[in-house]
């Protein structure tokens, strides 16, 4: 098709019936015909690979070698960067300027860093440690690591004589991590401190038959004893002298939380989620939207009191969190425990 046009100038029109005739654009017959009149053979016209040529001026190697330098050595270094990239690059070419060669552009920049992070996601994926979620840890035996948090429940109580409401009533929870137990809870008025805490452990070790009898609660609930481990945030109560010498005279550890992640503690914070979710279906419930309390005021529906709430909280935890194949995972797992002590 080229070769008997010639080498006079080339149409528009002549472009455009060779470009139907070989299904490409007009404009693309131009650039095969200087192509093929520059060397007057077929491979002239052959397509060419897609990508940067071989003869282009590329970066070398030592430039490649202070930018991995810089992804590798300085991010981490960083605590806070308004503008990372900008920052990188300003970093980069910083030290391509004080070893003496040739700095590559931001767009470069950009890519490499975007290759880097990939790779290094690529490595964090295939390690080991990735098939265990953040924040988790194993556990192997009962009470090994039984952790422990507070939350004010989104509910009223009111009195027993007047039926007036007394506030929201603060629940401490513990549960046991091997098994996903719960082994013992505690409610009061008053805003956690290190007695509530004394009192939840005096729950978890005890054990909790004559305390269901006084609730008229008629159910088993077998886990008990004392922890090896308390996994704790950070709160104050957690961190008092009492607990520290209470713990320490029992030869129970304190183990706490990373600040700023409550994923660390997944176990007991979901719990605390699922059993709030249950709460806001009896009387006199906050729920979590102060407008909804404008609808529905929770002082005028609030009937349970303080004992009954209790009474509650026991059955759901007995009914729906502790099943038949908990209670014999627990006594299954004590008794290997024991037997290996």
């Amino acid at each position: 098709m080229l070769r008997p046009l010639g080498t006079a100038p080339l149409t528009q029109k002549q472009a455009k019936q060779a470009g139907k005739l070989l299904n490409v654009h007009w404009t693309t017959v131009y650039r095969l015909r200087r192509r093929f009149l520059a060397d007057p053979v077929a491979s002239a016209v052959k397509s060419r690979a897609r990508g940067p040529k071989t003869s282009k001026r590329r970066l070398g190697s030592p430039a490649k070698a202070v930018v991995d330098e810089v992804f590798t050595a300085w991010p981490p270094k960083q605590r806070q960067l308004a503008h990372p990239l900008s920052d990188l690059v300003l970093e980069v070419r910083r030290r391509c300027v004080l070893a003496d060669v040739l700095p590559p552009s931001r767009t470069t920049v950009a890519r490499w860093w975007a290759d880097h992070r990939e790779a290094q996601a690529l490595d964090r994926a295939n390690a080991p440690e990735s098939a265990v979620p953040p924040g988790n840890f194993l556990v192997r035996n009962p009470l090994d690591v039984v952790q422990v948090d507070h939350t004010q429940t989104d509910n009223l109580v009111v009195d027993g004589l007047l039926r007036r409401p007394l506030g929201r009533p603060w629940l401490s929870l513990a549960v046991d991590v091997a098994t996903r137990c719960v082994v013992g809870f505690y409610v009061g008025m008053d805003r956690p401190g290190a007695a509530t805490v004394a009192l939840l452990l005096t729950r978890v070790a005890l054990p909790k038959a004559e305390w269901l009898n006084k609730l008229s609660v008629q159910a088993d609930w077998p886990m008990h004893g004392v922890p090896r481990i308390l996994h704790l945030n950070n709160a104050a109560e957690f961190k008092s002298r009492a607990l520290r010498t209470g713990c320490s005279e029992y030869g129970i550890e304190l183990m706490y939380r990373p600040v700023g992640r409550p994923h660390f503690g997944g176990h007991i914070e979901r719990l605390n989620r699922t059993l709030m979710e249950r709460v806001r279906g009896l009387p006199g419930s906050t729920g979590s939207s102060p407008k909804g309390r404008k609808a529905h005021p929770p002082e005028k529906q609030a009937v349970l009191t303080l004992h009954e709430f209790k009474q509650w909280l026991a059955l759901e935890i007995l009914t729906s969190t502790i099943t038949t194949a908990h209670i014999e995972g627990w006594l299954g797992r004590r008794r290997r425990a024991s037997g290996r002590v």
